[in-house]
């Protein structure tokens, strides 16, 4: 979608006149860049109102929009992941933030950025939000692995997220079951409608056959064993997959590097002193392992995936103080010892998906794959091509599939 300055002024215009500001000016710059954002187009916004010299207030705004191309839209439910997202930003999350006022929670869940408006017409599905660059916020390098104290960061953060999810579905049950019984699995529908699901089963393919290049056949045979790929990218949501119901969360869903902005103090970019999560468009309820398994295979290093106990039992301390300002005892619902064991099922997911999404931040700029222009030409599956850093690709994937082997399939 190419969107057009009438209907940047109109949208604009609406939250203008909810916040009572009839003198403003606008000024438009361009869109992303290649690779920023694979679903959408996007358009960064300055807002600065005229209500007097000492009276005049900017808005710095980021409006994400569906692309309009039909031949797109037949393979790939684009309008149904723009919704999913509004839906997340009007009902979800204000949801969330009613029962924690409810229940005065001091260390509350509030890492995404704010909607200022949203546009639900067909073919103009957009969402425009506080653009979080401008107070500070910024996107971790996409190349470089991401060190411990951001994994502990994100995985702190995560634990609360899934903890509110929890608490809603805990203390309102009814309202719970009204916010997610349309919430399908669109990850899986994209996937297998514009047959990406081929284009990650290549990658992986690769991976395997990487292993036994390197002398860890018996690594590779164990994992080949384990994983149907198709099987665990589009069967373990809950409407599938009832082992983990009692658990089960509304999803970030897509956990990558880009999906995530991160602000520090001091220019120290070594330690996060806060984060906000981007891009809901593919939440759904499943097992909390699902996110944090594709985003820590996504970025760690060996060194960190050695510490994955120690991960997982700050994640679990984590969640349990959240819900205990709720009164609710984590361990009725999830205990320590069940998130290591069903790290083995449910961790494959992240398993399955490293290779594919490690291209995608290992890649350069002149070999960013548009898998949007891919799926729309059909052409998707020959993307699974060497890059510049083809090394570095290999040595992450190897530590990945060997951490894996070795510690849930020994």
């Amino acid at each position: 979608m190419v969107i057009q300055s009438e209907d940047i002024e109109r949208w604009i215009g609406e939250i203008m006149k909810r916040k009572g500001i009839d003198n403003y000016e606008l000024e438009v710059t361009e869109s992303n860049s290649k690779g920023d954002g694979y679903s959408g187009q996007m358009r960064f916004v300055k807002v600065v109102t005229k209500e007097g010299k000492n009276n005049s207030v900017v808005y710095e705004l980021v409006l994400k929009a569906g692309r309009e191309s039909e031949k797109l839209r037949e393979v790939c439910p684009m309008e149904d992941v723009y919704l999913r997202e509004i839906h997340m930003y009007t009902e979800v999350f204000p949801a969330v933030e009613k029962l924690q006022r409810e229940f005065n929670i001091k260390t509350s869940y509030k890492h995404y950025p704010k909607l200022f408006n949203f546009c639900k017409e067909d073919k103009k599905e957009t969402l425009i939000f506080q653009n979080m660059k401008q107070i500070g916020y910024e996107v971790h390098e996409r190349k470089q692995m991401q060190n411990l104290e951001h994994v502990l960061f994100v995985f702190r953060t995560y634990a609360k997220w899934h903890g509110a999810s929890l608490a809603l579905k805990i203390k309102k049950p009814e309202l719970f079951h009204d916010l997610t019984k349309g919430m399908t699995d669109l990850m899986g529908d994209l996937l297998i409608e514009s047959k990406m699901i081929d284009s990650i089963g290549d990658y992986f393919t690769k991976a395997l056959n990487l292993l036994k290049r390197n002398g860890r056949e018996e690594v590779a045979k164990k994992i080949e064993e384990n994983c149907d790929v198709e099987k665990i990218v589009t069967k373990l949501t809950l409407s599938t997959d009832k082992d983990a119901e009692k658990e089960a969360v509304i999803l970030h869903g897509d956990c990558w590097n880009n999906n995530m902005m991160f602000k520090y103090e001091n220019n120290d970019l070594s330690k996060p002193i806060d984060m906000v999560l981007i891009d809901f468009q593919i939440s759904r309820l499943a097992s909390p392992i699902l996110d944090l398994s594709y985003y820590l295979y996504a970025v760690a290093d060996k060194s960190t995936l050695e510490k994955i106990d120690y991960l997982l039992g700050e994640y679990h301390k984590e969640l349990g103080d959240y819900l205990k300002q709720y009164e609710i005892d984590v361990n009725r619902i999830l205990t320590l010892q069940r998130l290591k064991e069903s790290w083995k099922k449910y961790g494959r997911y992240g398993l399955v998906i490293t290779p594919f999404i490690t291209r995608v931040e290992l890649c350069g700029d002149d070999e960013i794959i548009d898998f949007m222009d891919k799926i729309e030409d059909g052409s998707i599956n020959d993307s699974a091509s060497n890059i510049s850093k083809q090394e570095e690709y290999d040595r992450r994937v190897l530590n990945v599939f060997v951490h894996f082997c070795d510690t849930f399939l020994a």
